[in-house]
């Protein structure tokens, strides 16, 4: 059913009868003509405006899409091309928002699951979402996809989904394209999941806690890196207390241990005491796992504090 349009004064309807094509527009005869000369409008007026208003881009679309069917192209194709390509360069993120998601029972739109049966919205919604990864709409929009039995597809984004179902599908893939590669692919792959997995505190808690649990299964040694990689990017990001309080209190290590590495890292200087402590853990008859002090910082401040 049609909306009626929310205009009262005789100026608005001026205005309304004067904008491009208004003379095509749906509801222009019934509710803005009808209702302009209701209030006093005069009609030779308004035979004026909607006249001088008329373009005809219509026309001229149909016309150029002809043309471009007659030549062997596809005017669908390009057309659809064009209409996406102006949504990503006008794309609002705050106004989507404030339109779309002010509901807290969010019921998607009819049209969403139409648009999203086609694979170049689909894809259209996937580059949107990296681009502007905070936005809720498009967040909803791709666990939608997902829903939909597209799961595959969203698994390949690199991007951190606010929902918890998307983002497993994203970091199980990102995690299982890993573990084929070498040296090099794997170097080649890493910035993608590292910006996955920092894109936010709640993404970087989830997946240092779900690495920890990959070592406690698997072992350490082929974590350590990752882990290591993940510390310094959220660093970087500003996450500087976050990351030390999860280093240490998440680690495998004796509470104890964990923070005298913490303080050796933060010190200017290694006191003796530290060593001490060192010592006296992996000198016992259960010491705690080596791979604890397997970081490269580490290892060249106690080179360093030796040599």
């Amino acid at each position: 059913t049609s909306q009626p349009l929310r205009i009262s004064t005789i100026d608005e309807y001026k205005k309304a009868l004067s904008q491009t094509d208004a003379i095509l527009e749906k509801n222009i005869y019934t509710e803005v003509l009808s209702e302009y000369l209701n209030l006093g409008g005069a009609p030779m007026d308004a035979v004026n405006m909607l006249s001088e208003s008329y373009i005809g881009i219509p026309s001229m679309c149909n016309a150029t899409a002809a043309s471009v069917d007659s030549i062997g192209l596809s005017s669908d194709t390009i057309m659809r091309d064009a209409i996406r390509q102006q949504l990503k360069d006008r794309f609002n993120p705050q106004r989507c928002d404030e339109h779309f998601m002010q509901n807290e029972q969010l019921m998607a739109p009819e049209w969403l699951d139409v648009l999203l049966q086609d694979s170049g919205w689909r894809q259209t919604m996937y580059e949107l979402l990296g681009q502007y990864p905070e936005c809720a709409f498009l967040n909803f929009a791709v666990l939608r996809i997902a829903e939909a039995g597209h799961d595959k597809e969203v698994a390949k984004l690199r991007t951190a989904s606010t929902y918890v179902q998307v983002y497993n599908l994203i970091l199980n893939d990102a995690l299982s394209e890993l573990v084929g590669k070498d040296d090099l692919e794997f170097d080649e792959e890493l910035p993608d999941l590292v910006r996955v997995c920092c894109e936010r505190e709640d993404t970087y808690l989830y997946a240092q806690i779900l690495i920890r649990r990959l070592c406690d299964e698997f072992g350490a040694i082929p974590f350590t890196r990752l882990r290591r990689e993940l510390e310094i990017a959220a660093k970087k990001k500003g996450n500087l207390a976050l990351v030390d309080i999860l280093h240490t209190h998440a680690s495998s290590a004796p509470l104890e241990l964990s923070k005298t590495i913490k303080t050796i890292m933060t010190s200017p200087n290694i006191t003796p005491g530290d060593l001490a402590t060192l010592r006296r853990f992996y000198s016992s008859e259960s010491p705690p796992a080596a791979h604890h002090l397997c970081d490269y910082d580490l290892i060249l401040k106690m080179l360093r504090a030796l040599y």
